[in-house]
């Protein structure tokens, strides 16, 4: 009976080991809500957008994470790579191809964290502070999520930023505030859908079992015969 609980406690201690803070598996994508205001002198303009965090392969102990954002006035302004890592507790990031940390490296454990950062080509020292967990509500729904801050200074540009990390989910919520000169910008990303899984290849829809959320079945009618002529 000992030996038989020790293998549980064994197997539970690997299956927890596996469900890293945030799961970087390649294909993986987080699509978020994005909301913009810029105050320049007191005239202040607002937008809205979309972002997509996805996992571009890895380059040797990193994960390559790939930023697109667009906004609705200015349509696609960007792509961002993140260099990140991720454990159980805590999540590394070594540098990004841009002037924005967008996450923050993190340690659950030792809560105060100070590690030097590769921030669009400059060593940055970047100090986290690990807060309580609390509840946040995104489009995506309701998380248990751990709020993480920093203070990062770029050339001229001071920016305040907080990331709120759902263990095995990842950031789901995150809001920066950026003082450059005479701006002052305000962004906030609010999580609509984790997919931890790639997309699979596409399949013709009329075969049984390939159409999401139909529990494995396609009843036949004229949906059916449509698709059946779509792929002769």
């Amino acid at each position: 009976m000992k030996r038989v609980l020790a293998l549980l406690l064994l197997t539970a201690g690997i299956v927890s080991a596996e469900d890293d803070l945030v799961p970087f598996k390649d294909g993986a994508t987080w699509t978020y809500d994005v909301t913009s205001t810029v105050d320049t002198m007191g005239v202040r303009v607002a937008q809205k957008g979309t972002a997509t965090w996805t996992c571009n392969g890895k380059e040797g102990e990193s994960t390559v994470l790939v930023l697109t954002e667009v906004l609705e006035r200015k349509g696609r302004v960007r792509d961002l790579k993140l260099w990140v890592r991720s454990s159980p507790n805590s999540i590394e990031v070594s540098r990004t191809s841009g002037e924005e940390l967008w996450l923050l490296p993190a340690d659950l454990k030792t809560k105060n964290k100070s590690v030097k950062v590769k921030v669009g080509g400059a060593d940055i020292a970047v100090e986290t502070v690990v807060g309580d967990e609390e509840e946040v509500e995104t489009p995506a729904g309701k998380f248990k999520a751990v709020k993480v801050t920093a203070q990062v200074s770029v050339a001229m540009t001071k920016t305040e930023r907080s990331v709120w990390y759902a263990p095995g989910v990842g950031a789901v919520k995150a809001v920066s505030r950026v003082v450059a000169g005479p701006a002052r910008v305000e962004k906030e990303l609010l999580l609509r859908k984790f997919e931890k899984e790639p997309p699979k290849a596409h399949a013709p829809d009329g075969e049984p079992g390939k159409k999401p959320g139909d529990g494995g079945k396609h009843p036949k009618g004229e949906d059916s015969d449509d698709d059946d002529d779509d792929d002769e």
